[in-house]
């Protein structure tokens, strides 16, 4: 019984018959510690964005709504889960906007759905240097 056990979890791991463990990683996957597969993009000035304010920004084909909330900076996809809506414009109360078509409220910080926080819009990496504010596109 315990060989038959252990014959079944070596399986549901991908170590049995599927030979899973022994394909190789297609290349354009393998990185290394100074290879990332992000682009990071300058998007605005710190200056640009004051305390509890938001802008939309066109990068590399995408709408991103940026935010800043106290002295940190985060990045959505510009589209509400709900119908669409620019989140970029609606109104920001602390960590949470309100898209402006109809009032779904998502957690900026992490992308979260106040109601419902396993919904998630699309979030980008953000990062300050030298006083601009850059964002990590995949």
């Amino acid at each position: 019984m315990a060989d038959q056990l252990h014959k079944n979890q070596s399986y549901a791991f991908g170590t049995s018959r599927d030979n899973r463990s022994q394909r190789e990683t297609p290349n354009r996957l393998k990185t290394g510690a100074s290879h990332s597969l992000a682009k990071l993009v300058k998007i605005a000035e710190k200056r640009d964005l004051t305390e509890g304010s938001g802008r939309v920004v066109n990068v590399e084909g995408r709408s991103i709504a940026l935010f800043r909330v106290k002295d940190e900076y985060f990045a959505l996809a510009n589209v509400c889960l709900h119908r669409g809506g620019p989140l970029g414009e609606g109104s920001l109360n602390g960590s949470t906007i309100t898209c402006p078509w109809h009032g779904w409220k998502f957690d900026v910080r992490t992308g979260s759905f106040t109601v419902i926080p396993t919904l998630k819009v699309t979030t980008y990496k953000v990062r300050e240097q030298n006083g601009s504010v850059m964002v990590e596109i995949p």
